[in-house]
């Protein structure tokens, strides 16, 4: 029996489920996307779907396809991912993440189909075309979604026990090196502009006068009070897998304590 493809569904189908893999994308490479770049990607992925209208029995149709397919993916990686100065290693292994998120879920879709024998279910290489409503289709990705945001939090958390990081920054010209801490519990920001603040220990503070200082109110389990933050010519984050840098960041100094720099790893982006 033939099944009736509605264009309409098929579009906000492909958009929904491109959306969700670009956001899951971001979250396990711990890059922040910007919901305009996403927004397009998912626009991207929902018209391309249409390709799947060609005929897939013929050589023409497929060459279709296939085309469309590879074209979609190349602009949604770069819409997505790309910024002046990515490396290109880093741009890999980010498509790499979402083409891999893209052939899980066909795969899930592939076998779903086939164990239960239902007709609902078509797969197009990477398209996929469900005769559900929304609700059951918000309800599945949800689903998927929470799934792999714990897989990806496990991965997080096992590749920041096993990295080791050192921080230089650089303050009018005046060069500063850290050994570096990757804290999810340092949540210090400036109030006013949202950027995170790394915090530098056992190390006194440049003369305030060389650059702007911003206060930062910070609450912590041994208690509460002000920072002084620099806004740092530099801040680059070496370690195993590389180095980053964070130039939005503010550094503020303490005297006390080991000599180290602590930061939130959700700075750890492009």
């Amino acid at each position: 029996m033939l099944m009736t493809i509605y264009i309409d569904i098929l579009i906000l189908i492909n958009a929904y489920i491109c959306w969700l893999l670009i956001s899951l994308t971001g979250r396990l490479i711990r890059v922040e996307i910007s919901s305009s770049r996403t927004a397009l990607c998912s626009l991207i992925g929902g018209i391309s779907s249409l390709a799947v209208l060609a005929d897939n029995k013929t050589l023409s149709g497929r060459l279709i396809i296939t085309a469309v397919g590879a074209f979609s993916l190349a602009a949604i990686i770069a819409v997505a991912f790309y910024k002046r100065g990515v490396r290109i290693a880093t741009l890999f292994t980010a498509g790499a993440e979402y083409i891999a998120l893209n052939i899980l879920l066909g795969g899930a879709a592939f076998c779903l189909k086939s164990i239960s024998g239902s007709d609902k279910i078509l797969v197009f290489g990477a398209y996929l075309y469900i005769e559900v409503s929304v609700v059951e289709l918000i309800i599945l990705t949800g689903i998927i979604y929470i799934i792999l945001l714990a897989a990806g939090y496990i991965r997080s958390k096992r590749e920041l026990a096993l990295s080791c990081y050192h921080v230089f920054v650089e303050i009018e010209g005046r060069m500063y090196g850290f050994e570096g801490i990757a804290d999810t519990g340092n949540n210090v920001r400036d109030v006013f502009t949202g950027r995170p603040v790394v915090v530098c220990t056992g190390v006194s503070p440049p003369s305030s006068d060389c650059t702007r200082l911003y206060p930062v109110p910070y609450n912590t389990v041994s208690g509460e009070g002000l920072l002084y933050a620099f806004k740092p010519d530099s801040v680059l984050i070496r370690s195993d897998r590389g180095e980053r840098s964070q130039p939005s960041c503010l550094v503020a100094f303490k005297k006390e304590g080991a000599k180290r720099a602590i930061f939130n790893p959700s700075i750890l982006k492009y």
